[in-house]
C-alpha cells in the first residue's frame, strides 16, 4: 500500500510541477526541481524576503535565507508544488508576477 501510495503521490506531483511551469511560462521560468519545489531565480538586488512575506498565502520561501554568507546570497524563491490546486493556480502565478514587479 505504502509503495502505492508514493507513486500516486509522485505523479499527482509532477501533475503539480507540470501545471505551475506551464503556466508561469516563460515569464518567470524556474530552473529545476529542489525537493518537491521549484527554485526560481530573481533578479540581483530583489528583496525576496519581502516578496515571500507579502506572498505568504502562496507558500513561498526566500532562497537568500539558505545562504550562509549574506554577500553570497542570491535572491530568488522556492515555490512548492505539493499544495498547488488547478483551481488556484493561474490566480496564483499572476499574484506571484505583480508581486515580483512591485518589489523589483
Amino acid at each position: 500500500h505504502y509503495l502505492r501510495h508514493i507513486r500516486r503521490m509522485k505523479r499527482l506531483y509532477a501533475q503539480r510541477r507540470d501545471g505551475l511551469l506551464h503556466t508561469l511560462g516563460p515569464r518567470l521560468l524556474p530552473t529545476t526541481m529542489a525537493g518537491l519545489s521549484l527554485p526560481l531565480t530573481l533578479p540581483d538586488g530583489t528583496d525576496d524576503i519581502r516578496i515571500a512575506e507579502a506572498g505568504e498565502t502562496l507558500g513561498l520561501a526566500p532562497l537568500s535565507s539558505w545562504y550562509a554568507e549574506n554577500d553570497e546570497a542570491r535572491s530568488g524563491l522556492l515555490l512548492g508544488v505539493t499544495n498547488l490546486s488547478e483551481a488556484v493556480l493561474h490566480s496564483s502565478c499572476q499574484h506571484l508576477e505583480e508581486l515580483i514587479r512591485r518589489h523589483t
